[in-house]
């Protein structure tokens, strides 16, 4: 199983989880999600390409960055997962 990491806690208990790529077998993986309290999806991010895979994220000022294994970085909304800037 994957490993999973919380960027992000909302107040009505959302989160954002990055999940790690070790052992993943496929070339496009959309593992930047977040996720109401009962884990059902809320919003999945979308990769610029592929292959790629998500390697970090944060939340600074109400902005998600997030860097990609082959090295955008991404300004996302929090709220919806949509790219804002690269």
């Amino acid at each position: 199983m994957a490993e999973k990491t919380i960027i992000h806690t909302f107040p009505n208990g959302a989160r954002i989880v990055l999940e790690s790529t070790e052992g993943a077998a496929a070339y496009l993986f959309q593992n930047l999600y977040c996720i109401h309290v009962d884990g059902s999806k809320i919003w999945e991010a979308q990769l610029p390409g592929f292959p790629d895979a998500f390697s970090a994220a944060r939340m600074d000022q109400n902005v998600l960055y997030a860097n990609t294994m082959s090295g955008y970085l991404l300004h996302l909304n929090p709220n919806t997962g949509q790219e804002t800037n690269r």
